[in-house]
């Protein structure tokens, strides 16, 4: 019954999300067509769940455009991937 875990063949995760990442990510999520209409659904969320000038820690936050939304927040972003958060530093210039 006991059979041993096959080793995966993918990529490591830095591969992955690597430089090369930024421009499919951007052209896969930021560029399509309904991601405006995304983008607005979870800013009326998020815009519900947070305190007023409180404090955000957004986890997977990728190219940190939801953080981009609420300039008056305290925001900090994580996520796997350098090249991501270097994205995300630019679309968050006064992130603490």
């Amino acid at each position: 019954m006991d059979r041993p875990i096959p080793e995966s063949k993918a990529a490591p995760p830095d591969e992955i999300y690597g430089e090369r990442y930024v421009r499919p990510y951007a052209a896969l999520y930021i560029d399509h067509p309904l991601w405006e209409s995304k983008l607005q659904l979870n800013v009326a969320l998020l815009s519900r769940l947070l305190k007023p000038l409180g404090n955000w820690l957004d986890t997977c936050c990728g190219q940190g455009w939801h953080l981009a939304q609420f300039p008056s927040h305290r925001r900090m972003g994580i996520d796997r991937s350098a090249a991501q958060l270097e994205q995300a530093r630019l679309h968050n210039i006064r992130c603490a």
